[in-house]
Parts: structure tokens; sequence; C-alpha cells
């Protein structure tokens, strides 16, 4: 059964007064739990960065920063599995403005909430991001999996490359004008394969 992919998209507001960028969800197909803010709001039980990875055009930046891309996962009050992405530096989570400063962010209803199930082994989320400095506009891949995903690949272009899971969590940073010619393919445990081809964001598509 093929499964549904979300796509969001992120836009940076106010930088200058330091306002944290919000997420609206784009193209997505009836969610898995119940509507509602007891869907999305953590469980007070706390949050995990769950995988991180570095970004392939970092060295491109105006200032040089350490932070990686960065999988937090918390429970809904639902208890739903809600991975959320951003940046890490030194074990906290948090945004990067185009100056290379790194702002920590307190947990709140921002995750892609999924019940995991043998059914629903995985949730797979692309994230938006307009450019604000000279990397250009990115896209996120990133979700959660359990131990019902062997793997998983990505498609870039013709290039495969494999995206490791971390405590149950992924994520893999591209340009945005790479996007499109991305695939995404996870090889379940019963060997059965599911791919998902994604797709650009047309609102950032003029961006540098």
């Amino acid at each position: 059964m093929l499964r549904r992919v979300k796509f969001l998209v992120a836009f940076v507001a106010a930088i200058l007064l330091g306002v944290a960028f919000a997420s609206a969800v784009m193209g997505t197909t009836t969610p898995d739990t119940p509507p509602g803010p007891a869907a999305l709001e953590p469980d007070g039980s706390g949050a995990t960065i769950a995988a991180t990875a570095s970004d392939p055009a970092a060295g491109l930046a105006r200032s040089a920063s350490p932070a990686r891309w960065a999988v937090r996962v918390y429970r809904s009050e639902t208890g739903a599995t809600c991975p959320d992405v951003n940046r890490t530096v030194g074990g906290d989570y948090g945004r990067v403005d185009g100056d290379g400063s790194f702002h920590p962010l307190a947990l709140d209803a921002a995750g892609s909430c999924v019940d995991l199930t043998a059914a629903h082994p995985y949730e797979l989320v692309v994230r938006h991001l307009p450019a604000n400095d000279e990397r250009g506009a990115r896209a996120i891949v990133f979700g959660v999996a359990t131990s019902g995903v062997a793997s998983i690949t990505l498609t870039v272009d013709g290039a495969a490359r494999a995206v490791p899971v971390d405590n149950g969590a992924f994520v893999a940073p591209l340009a945005e004008d790479d996007i499109g010619a991305t695939s995404a393919t996870f090889t379940l445990a019963d060997g059965t394969q599911e791919t998902h081809a994604l797709r650009a964001d047309p609102a950032l598509a003029n961006q540098p």
C-alpha cells in the first residue's frame, strides 16, 4: 500500500526581530491522528534529538557554523510519535539565521505527528526552506521509522545513496533545486519496497 508523504514549507519571518519561522502543511492527505491540539501537543515527557546530518552546502554559508540538521522527536498527548526538523549545536535544538547565529527553540507543538504501527512503520516528511544565505533554498527530507523498515534510499537525479536510521529517525538535507528529481525508497523488513517521488515547492522555484 502506497503511503502518504507530507510536504511542509517553512517561512522565515522578521528575522531581525528574532521571530521564529512557522510551518504550513502543503498537500497532505487525511491525518493518521485525530485533529485537534492533543494530536500535536507534547505530552510533557520531553524530546530527543534522534538523528543528525551535515549540510553538503554548509561551507557556502556567510558565517561558518557547526550546526547540523537534526530531527527532534517527542510524544504527543494522544501518544503519537512527532518528528520535527531544525538544527543542533552542542546538544541544543534550534534555528540558524542567515548570519550563522544559532537560537535554541523550546519544545512546542511543531512536529509532524503519526501513529507508527506494523501497517504504517514510517513517516516521510519534506520541509522546504527559503534561501537566507549563500546556500540557497533547502529541502529537508526527514521522518521516523520503526524496525519494520530495513533501509531507506534516496535517489537524486539517478544517483542513489543510503539514508541511515538513527534512534528511529532519519534526515537528509538537499538543495531545493534537486528535490523535484528525487525519490525515496523504503525497503521493509519483509522485502517489500515502497517508492515515493518527491516534489519541489513552486513558491521557491525562482529563489537563488
